[in-house]
C-alpha cells in the first residue's frame, strides 16, 4: 500500500483529495514503523487546506518522534501506535500491537484496558479469536 501511495501524485488534485492522499501516506508509514516518512507526510498534509481530520495522526507522529529509549521506549511506541489505530477505527491493528510480550511483561493496567477495548470492538470469527476476546475481557476485570 505504501508503494502505491508513493506513486500517487496529488499535485493538481483538488485540495481535499491531495490532503487525504498525504494523510494515507502518513498512516502507511506509521504502519511500517517509518516515523520520519510519516512526519514528512504529515507536514505535506498540513501544507494543503483540505479539511482532513488529522489530530490523531499528528499526535501519534509527535509522540513517536520523541523516541523513548530501550524496552520501555518500544513499549511506549506500541501503546502510542495502538492508540492511533484505535482513533482511526482499526481495533484489529491495535489489538495486535497490544497483545505482545512487551505488554504482557509490563502488565500495565492502561495497556490491558486498551487491549480489552480493542478486543471488544472485534467480532471473533474463530475459536482462537473468541479465546483472545475472553482473555482480554478477563484481564481488564482482574484486580491489579
Amino acid at each position: 500500500m505504501a508503494i502505491a501511495l508513493d506513486e500517487l501524485d496529488p499535485k493538481g488534485a483538488p485540495p481535499a483529495t491531495a490532503q487525504h492522499a498525504h494523510h494515507l501516506r502518513a498512516l502507511a508509514a506509521l504502519w511500517l514503523g517509518d516515523v520520519a516518512r510519516a512526519l514528512a507526510a504529515v507536514d505535506a498534509v498540513l501544507r494543503v487546506d483540505g479539511g482532513c481530520a488529522l489530530s490523531a495522526t499528528v499526535a501519534l507522529v509527535d509522540a513517536l518522534e520523541k523516541k523513548p529509549a530501550g524496552a520501555m521506549g518500544a513499549y511506549v511506541r506500541r501503546v502510542t501506535l495502538a492508540d492511533g489505530w484505535m482513533a482511526h477505527g482499526d481495533a484489529s491493528a491495535a489489538r495486535d500491537l497490544l497483545d505482545s510480550a512487551h505488554a504482557r511483561r509490563a502488565f500495565d493496567p492502561q495497556a490491558v484496558t486498551r487491549l480489552a477495548a480493542a478486543g471488544l470492538k472485534l467480532v471473533p470469527r474463530t475459536p482462537a479469536e473468541r479465546f483472545r476476546k475472553r482473555l482480554a475481557r478477563a484481564a481488564a476485570c482482574a484486580p491489579n
